[in-house]
């Protein structure tokens, strides 16, 4: 994400004319530990209703943000979710003896997910 500064402003010392780019590693922001306890980990439960409450929005900038944000976010994420129904009408997933599963019987809905 690159932003052309509009006067000159230092930010913690750092001094930034007007005129120059400044660009935002997001590669960077998105596996920094201090929000991504053990980045390096596939763990969707990150991004959970629940989870996505605590977090900083500006986390987690996949398409970027504000105005300029990617013109084909909409796009990418209806492709995704395309590409996951073909997964899932094609293809069986199952668990191996190595997953564990966990499984409680009750009458009600246990984390407060929202089930339509």
């Amino acid at each position: 994400i690159s932003r052309q500064c509009k006067e000159n402003v230092i930010i913690d010392g750092i001094k930034f004319e007007r005129g120059c780019n400044v660009n935002a590693a997001t590669f960077a922001i998105h596996y920094n530990e201090d929000f991504y306890p053990e980045a390096e980990e596939f763990r969707p439960e990150r991004f959970s209703l629940e989870e996505r409450k605590t977090m900083d929005p500006l986390t987690f900038i996949p398409f970027g943000f504000g105005p300029r944000n990617c013109i084909g976010m909409r796009f990418a994420q209806l492709e995704m979710r395309l590409a996951l129904a073909y997964l899932l009408k094609h293809f069986r997933f199952t668990t191996n003896d190595k997953t564990p599963v966990s499984f409680i019987q009750t009458l009600f809905n246990e984390h407060n997910q929202q089930i339509f």
